[in-house]
């Protein structure tokens, strides 16, 4: 491990102005945002180009023994990652046309179970390009049945919201869950609060859009700071704060993807 030696201290948001020794770099999360996880007197922290937030490690005992997601270097790898474990059964909340849903369990083999959870309908609150009329909804749900016909024994779908499906499944049942539904904060937070609970230990979560709304959103016309409760999302983080506060939470290393041109894909393993 690589030894940094940074000033005599630093201001850490939230706490002020903290002695910083030695800090012993362990690993980089994202390379794109500035992102790196340290370990400074024995205490974990995050710092970004922004600000550091220190974790308590007392809380987290686990965050730095446990074993990450191996790099990949866009969303299509964590098929071959699925495979490589000897993962079986997964989930992914978001399918629209079910072209990620081929690409995944064409690249993995060893699935015997693929959920498809989505609600194919039209909501309100949500601005984004993938929320378009329930005619066009039900001529993409057609367009992804045929599709993965050729997986017609592996997949299993529950068109309905991603919070009432969850209530179908066991608790620590998947490998594997693949969060692509709402992409506005409130969303993806239910989202990932809902179905932690329903993914073994050892098993993995990701995503896509590991993004901000001027990432990416903002740029194409679409608009994911209103929250599906018709609130606003002031701090502008939508997906990506959604997982990093999440990620906290559960004291879980983030990987994110690093050949991704943009929106980027996340992954946590519990």
């Amino acid at each position: 491990m690589q030894k940094n030696l940074f000033g005599q201290e630093r201001k850490v948001a939230g706490i002020g102005m903290i002695p910083l020794i030695t800090i012993t770099t362990v690993v980089v999360i994202c390379y794109r945002y500035l992102w790196k996880l340290f370990v400074l007197d024995e205490a974990p922290c995050r710092i970004s180009a922004k600000s550091v937030t220190v974790l308590d490690a007392a809380s987290c005992p686990s965050l730095m023994s446990g074993v990450g997601v191996p790099t990949f270097k866009g969303r299509y790898d964590l098929g071959d990652i699925m495979q490589s474990e000897g993962f079986t059964v997964g989930a992914e909340l978001g399918v629209q046309n079910g072209y990620y849903a081929e690409a995944m369990l064409s690249r993995w083999p060893n699935c015997t179970e693929y959920h498809l959870v989505d609600l194919w309908g039209h909501q309100e609150n949500y601005h984004d390009f993938a929320n378009v009329d329930q005619v066009t909804q039900d001529l993409i749900f057609n367009d992804a049945m045929e599709r993965l016909k050729p997986w017609k024994e592996k997949i299993k779908v529950c068109r309905n919201y991603t919070t009432e499906c969850v209530k179908t499944y066991d608790d620590g049942y998947f490998d594997f869950i693949y969060v692509d539904a709402r992409h506005d904060f409130k969303g993806v937070s239910n989202d990932l609060a809902a179905y932690w609970p329903k993914l073994k230990v050892g098993g993995i979560m990701a995503g896509h859009d590991y993004v901000t709304q001027d990432d990416g959103p903002a740029g194409g016309g679409q608009d994911w700071t209103t929250n599906f409760d018709g609130t606003k999302d002031l701090t502008g983080t939508v997906v990506k704060g959604a997982v990093d506060a999440f990620a906290a939470s559960v004291c879980r290393q983030v990987t994110v993807s690093y050949r991704e041109d943009s929106w980027n894909s996340w992954a946590m393993r519990k």
